[in-house]
């Protein structure tokens, strides 16, 4: 019989490092911030930081603001970035976040993952304790592609994994032991919502969004 999988988006972890830096002295609520780009780019983090993590805080008289070491930075939202934890900085609380089930975006940034084996431990880094930063464990970043919008990431994500632009990898978890690889086929060359079996062994179906 045909084996029928749902599709989602694999995103980039990159060097996890000594993990996420963050200003000692934040209070209040916040949230662990995925970003697609760089953060040593985007946000001039510590070459020690995470590649792809840093932590933030919405502020309503001034918007989002990354909360390293080095004081609070204004930033506007990205496409690819995704909130995958929220944080307590005062009571020391921190909680993975789940998928919105209506997809809703906190202050127009998407939130939660699927799957994968990340985890984030408060108050360590690089293995030790150290107060006000988060160590980051594992490899694998798995979505929704209605959390992240696939044709709207296609390009970045085929950048960051050396692939054409146009052609997105995705993974559909079918067992604990076996998985299927999914490519995205062009919009304009295949029916709006289509998925293509890209596994190569021709048991898996196209799968809809």
């Amino acid at each position: 019989g045909v084996m029928c999988c749902r599709a989602m988006v694999s995103l980039p972890v990159g060097a996890v490092r000594s993990g996420i830096q963050a200003n000692d002295s934040t209070t209040g609520d916040g949230f662990l911030l995925y970003s697609l780009q760089d953060v040593q780019q985007r946000f001039a983090a510590n070459p020690s930081n995470a590649e792809h993590f840093v932590a933030v805080q919405w502020v309503p008289s001034l918007g989002w603001e990354h909360v390293g070491d080095h004081g609070a930075q204004t930033f506007a939202p990205a496409p690819g970035d995704l909130l995958v934890a929220a944080v307590n900085f005062s009571s020391r609380v921190l909680t993975p976040l789940a998928p919105s089930p209506t997809n809703t975006r906190t202050h127009g940034i998407a939130s939660g993952f699927k799957s994968g084996d990340l985890t984030f431990v408060m108050d360590s880094f690089g293995g030790v304790p150290n107060y006000g930063e988060f160590e980051v464990r594992g490899g694998e970043l798995l979505v929704s592609p209605d959390t992240l919008d696939a044709r709207q990431l296609a390009g970045r994500l085929g950048a960051y994994r050396g692939g054409q632009g146009g052609e997105l990898p995705f993974s559909a978890r079918i067992s604990s032991s076996v998985s299927a690889r999914y490519t995205y086929q062009s919009w304009r060359d295949s029916p709006d919502g289509a998925w293509l079996d890209a596994s190569g062994n021709g048991n898996h179906a196209n799968v809809s969004r």
